[in-house]
């Protein structure tokens, strides 16, 4: 799971800008959306409960909206799905 987190920050980083700089803001809130999301379905399972405590987390810890946490879970969710094909 290391790598893929790794992988995906990577690609965050050279995709993020076109100059291909990045926003560590912004990679750093990917990241840890995309951390979350793999931590909640490592038993293979994802229930409502832990996406919402998921959002919760996100929430709280880098003052985002209900709207802008979820289009972050959709980026990380298809930047994670990417980062393994």
């Amino acid at each position: 799971m290391l790598a893929k987190i790794q992988k995906l920050i990577k690609t965050g980083l050279e995709k993020a800008q076109p100059d291909g700089s990045a926003d560590k803001q912004s990679t750093l809130h990917l990241a840890a959306a995309a951390l979350l999301i793999e931590v909640s379905v490592a038993d293979f399972e994802q229930q409502p409960e832990e996406q919402q405590v998921v959002m919760q987390a996100l929430q709280k810890a880098f003052g985002l909206d209900a709207e802008a946490v979820t289009e972050l879970l959709a980026l990380a969710s298809h930047a994670s799905a990417e980062a393994t094909s």
